[in-house]
């Protein structure tokens, strides 16, 4: 009999942040993969080898409703270099329905585009020692001492950093799809500007 395993069974994973970013109406699909794309990149979570990029899956059906998208992605980083006790994980879920060519007016001028729903899921894990290495070693017995007393505080300062790049991440999906967004910044600049009152 086969056993099933996630990708989390033997590792452990604390889990840091999970949203979901529903938004149904006009949209550049194009685009918005373009943004999480160089997002990841920039912050060195994927490189720009397309061979190595990690979309574990892809689906693309045409129904009588439109067409229907998802895609997984399961981005890693090393948050601290030549150091393998941690790693970040983002697990992406994007699902799109009801996806129907449509033009956009803006300014006086036509712009193609697409009319649909789009969510995406994100879940942000923190991963300690993901490659296994303490758990090898003589110092296995010692692993949860060391995780819980000794590292208890940069475990801390990680889970920190990895929610603010998560959030981070939102608030440049959210600027794309002009959802109002609750940090004090804006991480990109907008697709279309506001109007002003005149």
């Amino acid at each position: 009999m086969p056993l099933l395993k996630h990708r989390y069974t033997d590792v452990a994973a604390k889990l840091v942040t999970k949203y979901t970013i529903n938004r149904k109406d006009l949209l550049q699909l194009d685009n918005l993969y373009l943004l999480m794309h160089e997002w990841l990149v920039e912050h060195n979570y994927v490189t720009r080898d397309d061979f190595a990029f990690p979309e574990k899956y892809y689906l693309h059906k045409d129904g009588p409703g439109g067409k229907e998208i998802w895609w997984r992605w399961r981005p890693t980083r090393s948050p601290m270099h030549n150091n393998q006790r941690w790693r970040f994980d983002l697990d992406i879920d994007v699902h799109v329905l009801m996806l129907k060519d449509a033009e956009a007016v803006i300014n006086g001028k036509k712009f193609k585009a697409q009319s649909g729903e789009v969510e995406i899921a994100v879940a942000a894990n923190l991963i300690e020692d993901p490659t296994g290495q303490l758990q090898k070693s003589v110092f296995k017995d010692f692993k949860k001492m060391l995780y819980t007393r000794m590292w208890k505080q940069q475990a801390k300062m990680l889970e920190d950093e990895l929610y603010r790049e998560s959030l981070a991440f939102r608030d440049a999906i959210n600027t794309f799809l002009t959802i109002e967004t609750y940090l004090p910044t804006k991480e990109w600049p907008e697709f279309w500007p506001k109007r002003v009152p005149e």
